[in-house]
């Protein structure tokens, strides 16, 4: 996770800690984790992968929205650590 933040936005980062395990009901399963910008400015990298990166409130997250995230942002803005969450619906 932190060898690809770096290469998807050229910023270094550390784990503070694991906000939660999100399986979906279909059995995709994805962690999330509160992490802290210790260097680095984002920036686009040059691979094509990405178009842009921007900072959003919680509140105006853009669409579309992975499924994972539904759940996660919730459970991060409370503060939530090590929580587990099985069977998840997929949200459209």
């Amino acid at each position: 996770m932190i060898r690809e933040t770096l290469e998807e936005t050229g910023l270094t980062v550390s784990i503070d800690h694991l906000i939660g395990t999100y399986s979906l009901d279909n059995g995709f399963t994805a962690h999330a984790y509160r992490c802290l910008v210790e260097e680095g400015r984002a920036e686009v990298p040059p691979t094509g992968e990405i178009d842009e990166i921007a900072w959003h409130p919680a509140h105006a997250l853009p669409l579309p929205r992975s499924n994972i995230l539904h759940y996660a942002v919730p459970d991060a803005l409370r503060g939530a650590r090590g929580v587990v969450r099985n069977d998840l619906a997929r949200i459209s």
